[in-house]
């Protein structure tokens, strides 16, 4: 998981070490790490992605991309991501609840 700065930074050393398989992006905790606040996908996230993504190419290690949302999706396939989270649990449960809550909303309006 690369989720700090420093894991950022060391990126290709740590791809490069025998007992790593591959890497995947912490997209929150990096976002909070890097002084951006909540991950957001922005300009910034994406240089961190493409960062990573170049770490794991040049040791021929599998790459795990988040994409929340279909500019991270096309990254991640451009970049050749080995697997990629559609989703996280805070945004499943923010979309569950809102749908509950438009259900709700709809019944208690036509009652």
């Amino acid at each position: 998981m690369i989720e700090t700065e420093g894991a950022l930074h060391d990126a290709e050393a740590i791809a490069a070490l025998p007992a790593v398989d591959g890497l995947f992006v912490g997209p929150s905790d990096l976002s909070l790490a890097r002084g951006r606040g909540a991950f957001r996908f922005s300009a910034d996230d994406e240089d961190d992605f493409r960062t990573v993504a170049r770490a794991c190419r040049q040791n021929r290690k599998m790459l795990g991309l988040p994409a929340p949302n279909s500019r991270a999706l096309a990254l991640a396939l451009s970049e050749g991501a080995d697997y990629v989270t559609i989703s996280d649990d805070l945004t499943a449960l923010r979309m569950g609840l809102e749908r509950s809550l438009d259900l709700f909303r709809a019944h208690k309006d036509s009652a």
